[in-house]
């Protein structure tokens, strides 16, 4: 493999770390001014969760950056505190994700953990 193939790889590896943290800003974002009802709010917490299993353990600053809006989401009492078991169960699928991906030195909030 050559320097430009190697290059090459590393700048399409670039950009799709870029796109990633993207679109989890903007799930996360979703999150923070969710829709009214559960059936739709499912959906959202589904592409969240999905998007969380794509991202690597201990990563860099700006992926934790990008992880912040759903991080401070879902430890709102809306979510916590909501009767509805599936949502309970998507909610804590991202929460389980968001937990594999930081360490406990990452993790801001001491209220996630309490959750957990």
């Amino acid at each position: 493999m050559n320097r430009n193939e190697i290059a090459i790889i590393c700048t399409d590896s670039l950009s799709a770390d870029v796109e990633l943290e993207q679109q989890i800003k903007e799930a996360g974002k979703q999150l923070l001014h969710p829709p009214d009802y559960v059936d739709a709010l499912l959906p959202v917490l589904d592409r969240v969760e999905k998007l969380l299993s794509k991202v690597d353990q201990s990563p860099k600053r700006s992926m934790i950056e990008a992880l912040k809006p759903s991080m401070r989401a879902l430890i709102q009492d809306r979510y916590l505190k909501h009767l509805d078991v599936n949502l309970k169960v998507a909610i804590a699928s991202c929460i389980s994700e968001i937990t594999r991906i930081t360490d406990d030195n990452q993790m801001k909030d001491a209220r996630v953990l309490n959750v957990l």
